[in-house]
């Protein structure tokens, strides 16, 4: 008896070594930036204390803020949109001299910022909206995506752009959603014809703002940072989940194992 109940116990430690579960990681844990060297330094420097003095709230919800992943910002080239024909929205699209990061606290996004390049001088512009919403969209473009994403802005949306293997998506901030980029060219397409829309050969930044200029607006990220809205849930790891049913199936064994042993006893004769 002795050998057999040691032999199911050392199966059950087994199982837990080779379950493999961890703890989630933050959703930004495994997103990377792609900026360059000078203006991530000054987004981590001078834009972070300028972002903290400028908002308007106080206490550790600012202190604690840090500067997460960034991407460009790009914008679709008026000229080239009208006259796309191959459904290709990566060819219409053109960086600009701006940078989105997200800004955390304690590893949860809460709020993004700009920066922003003019006449060789970086400058900070605070565009408010979801970090969360942000990341959310990201690591969903990132589950299905063949490429580094493009950050595309369009009016209020935030959209990843890139490809998934030969065919081009387009993952929004709104839904988080899959989306083939043929669908956004052509509304973008449809709006070309309204004039107010367009500056200098590009479509205007979210808030009417222009490639090139603006001026940083505190109020909105502090709105969002007051915003009692639950922080974008962890995902489980593949490899957690696959250790987990696996932990199962063990457990399930185990406990059969003890059922039987237990019950073959009783039904042995006394001697």
């Amino acid at each position: 008896m002795k050998t057999r109940t040691r032999t199911l116990f050392a199966g059950f430690a087994l199982a837990l070594m080779m379950s493999g579960v961890s703890i989630p990681h933050p959703v930004s844990a495994a997103i990377a930036s792609n900026v360059p060297p000078d203006v991530q330094t000054y987004a981590e420097h001078e834009g972070l204390q300028e972002a903290k003095r400028l908002l308007e709230i106080t206490g550790e919800d600012v202190q604690a803020l840090t500067v997460g992943p960034g991407l460009q910002v790009y914008l679709p080239d008026v000229e080239k949109t009208k006259q796309s024909r191959d459904g290709s929205l990566l060819d219409v699209l053109k960086p600009i001299e701006q940078w989105e990061f997200v800004l955390e606290a304690n590893g949860e996004p809460k709020v993004l910022l700009d920066v922003q390049k003019q006449d060789g001088q970086l400058s900070l512009v605070l565009t408010g909206g979801s970090g969360s919403t942000f990341m959310e969209a990201w690591e969903s473009y990132d589950q299905h995506a063949t490429t580094p994403p493009v950050l595309l802005h369009d009016m209020s949306a935030r959209y990843f752009v890139g490809r998934q293997t030969s065919a081009q998506i387009a993952v929004p901030d709104s839904d988080f959603q899959v989306h083939p980029a043929t669908e956004l060219l052509r509304s973008l397409q449809e709006r070309m014809s309204n004039p107010a829309q367009t500056k200098d050969g590009l479509l205007q930044l979210s808030g009417g703002g222009s490639a090139g200029g603006g001026t940083a607006n505190s109020h909105n990220l502090g709105n969002n940072l007051n915003r009692n809205t639950s922080p974008t849930p962890p995902r489980i790891p593949v490899t957690t989940l696959l250790g987990i049913v696996f932990l199962g199936v063990i457990l399930s064994i185990f406990g059969f194992g003890l059922v039987f042993f237990f019950t073959s006893q009783k039904k042995r004769p006394l001697p």
